[in-house]
Formats: C-alpha cells, sequence, structure tokens
C-alpha cells in the first residue's frame, strides 16, 4: 500500500501550495459529490504535475463537465461510471461489486446473515416487484423524478401481490432516521435487518453484525424473502454509476429492471454482465426520452408480472449464477495498480 499520507487531496486543499513548491510529479486526489466546488480547485491547481489521478467511487451528473475540462494527457481517471476522454486515461473501479462481495463473502456476516439460505429457501415468493423509493424529496441534492414517476405510476396501476413498496423517507428525518424507520407500504415491519445499528455520528454508516458499512449494502432480505424480482432505482437516472442498489441485486441472483439513463442495461453488457431479455422486453433502455424510457420499463415489469415465476426461474438460473459470480471476480485493487503503474513510469 502507498504511503499517501503527505499527498493532499480535496479536503486539505489549503496544503497544496506548500507541496507544490516540494516540485512533486504525482498527485492522487479522490473527488466526492458533496465538495464540487473544492474538487474543481484542487484539480485546477495540480493540472500541471506531471501526473494526476482521480478517484472517485461515485460518478455523478456534475462531474460529467467538471471532469471534461480536465481531459488531459497527464491525467488518469479512476471512476466508478463510464465518462468519455479524448485525452484523458480511464480506468473502471467499480467499487461497489467489489465492496458487496467482500462484506457477504469475507466477513461474518456471510455465517450469521445466513443470507445464501435465506435466498435459495423460496422459489415463489408471494409479491412480484420489490420497489422501494427511498427519498422522493424534490428539494433534496439530487433531482429523483424516476423515483416520483415510478411512485406515482404504481398508485395508479395497482394489482394485489405484484409490486412490494417501502414508505418514502419523511422530509423531516435525518438520513439515517429515514434509513432506520423505513417500513413496508402495507405491511408492519422494518425494512432491514433486526441487526443494523445505525450510526449516531456518521451519516449513512450502520454496525451489521460487527461490521461497519454504509446501510445502503446491507441486503435487505425480508423484502428479497418476500418478492421475486427487483426495482432498481438508480440514484442518478442521467448517468451510469452503478452502485450498491444494483450490487445488492447480484450478489441475491434477482431479475432486475433498471428506472435509469438510456442504454444502462447495454452498459452492463459492455462490462460483462447478462441482462433478461430472454424473459422481458428489455427495448425501454434504447429509448432516449425519460419519460417514456421509465414508462416502458413498468410496462414491461407489468407483463412479467403475469408469466409463472417458476418458468421465469428456470429461464434466468444461469444467468443471475453467473451475475453473482462475475461479482466476486471485479478486481478490488484497480486503484493501486493504477497507482504503482504511473509511479513507475515518473521513476
Amino acid at each position: 500500500m502507498p504511503d499517501l499520507g503527505d499527498i493532499p487531496n480535496s479536503y486539505n486543499i489549503d496544503q497544496i501550495d506548500e507541496f507544490l513548491k516540494n516540485d512533486k510529479t504525482l498527485v492522487i486526489t479522490e473527488v466526492e459529490y458533496i465538495n464540487v466546488f473544492e474538487n474543481y480547485d484542487f484539480l485546477n491547481k495540480v493540472k500541471h504535475c506531471n501526473k494526476v489521478i482521480v478517484v472517485s467511487m461515485d460518478y455523478r451528473a456534475w462531474f460529467v463537465d467538471m471532469f471534461k475540462q480536465f481531459d488531459l494527457p497527464n491525467f488518469h481517471f479512476v471512476v466508478n461510471g463510464n465518462p468519455k476522454f479524448t485525452q484523458a486515461k480511464l480506468t473502471h473501479w467499480w467499487a461497489y461489486f467489489s465492496k458487496q462481495n467482500y462484506f457477504y463473502n469475507h466477513t461474518p456476516i456471510r455465517e450469521k446473515s445466513q443470507w445464501g439460505k435465506r435466498m435459495n429457501k423460496i422459489k415463489v415468493r408471494p409479491y412480484k416487484f420489490d420497489c422501494l423509493y427511498g427519498n422522493l424529496d424534490k428539494e433534496s441534492m439530487i433531482a429523483r423524478p424516476h423515483k416520483q414517476f415510478v411512485y406515482d405510476w404504481v398508485q395508479q396501476h395497482k394489482q394485489p401481490n405484484y409490486f412490494l413498496e417501502s414508505k418514502p423517507f419523511e422530509k423531516r428525518q435525518s438520513v439515517n432516521q429515514k434509513y432506520a424507520n423505513t417500513h413496508f407500504q402495507n405491511e408492519d415491519d422494518i425494512f432491514y435487518e433486526d441487526h443494523v445499528e445505525m450510526s449516531d455520528t456518521v451519516q449513512l454508516q450502520c454496525k451489521y453484525y460487527g461490521q461497519t458499512m454504509i446501510v445502503g449494502q446491507v441486503l435487505p432480505l425480508k423484502v428479497y424473502e418476500q418478492s421475486q424480482y427487483s426495482l432498481i432505482f438508480e440514484t442518478d437516472a442521467n448517468i451510469f454509476s452503478p452502485n450498491e442498489k444494483l450490487a445488492r441485486v447480484l450478489l441475491a441472483k434477482r431479475l432486475f429492471v433498471v428506472i435509469g439513463c438510456q442504454h444502462y442495461l447495454k452498459s452492463l453488457k459492455d462490462i460483462g454482465l447478462k441482462t433478461f431479455d430472454n424473459v422481458i422486453d428489455e427495448s425501454y433502455d434504447n429509448e432516449p426520452d425519460d419519460t417514456k424510457r421509465w414508462q416502458m420499463a413498468m410496462e414491461s415489469a407489468l407483463e412479467l408480472c403475469a408469466k409463472d415465476p417458476m418458468w421465469v426461474l428456470d429461464q434466468i438460473t444461469k444467468k443471475v449464477d453467473y451475475n453473482q459470480k462475475f461479482l466476486g471476480k471485479v478486481d478490488a485493487s484497480a486503484f493501486l495498480k493504477v497507482f504503482y503503474d504511473e509511479r513507475d513510469q515518473l521513476i
């Protein structure tokens, strides 16, 4: 592991002037969506260094324009997304995949949660799709029109046992209160597992069977035990940046319909994953208009609900098995490899 203790990042930008006086040639920085302006200022200051490695576990819509401004030959982006560059290097880092696999296959969670046995125990479940809305707040930092669209659509097309819905978060609650208190719409039961303990101090952080993790990485096993398939609402419906929402579903070997950006499914196939066009109409993925694409996706989901779940399971078994194994093969050390390669070239 490289010693990065003396390398400044966007959290201690005041150090950068002194750092650059020492004629440093390699700069590593992590960008986060909460520090948009600080990220830009930092990258602008270091853009003349011999090599700048930009690491981003999150990739949001407002990163797109910022990254374009630093599409330079001395930049190397290590990103959980698919930005387009003409000069800068790009290394994909599917960090959420590797983290999900680590927690559920290489920590005590594997045995204590019994998640594998619980997922294989029930083949036909009471509901068809889980529908986990999360935050619908229009005033939040990220607009979520795709979630609101599906929420309204489901209310208009309610059919018994088709959609297992969670209650949307309430605006007045803190983020951690929202996650701790999310209930099913029509079941008096907590959404997350009984052993989840939300942090009182760190946003979105929890402990699960003694493991510190982001609460979104906890498999909602109670939901999965009651539903056959999953609707995936990506955090940002404008870009491809697969996160814990998809990682959970891949790990649990579930069929999914994505409410997200155009060509999301195509991008999944490009990185090596399988989708389910043998049992469901996935032409929605090609539709450029957001509202029409989401409507087509929900109509496809509705059509699937009418099909025999045992027949569907038989058709998708090889694909979901493959996707789960893919999750376990994702390289968690992509960033370190980039660091060592770039460092060696500068020596």
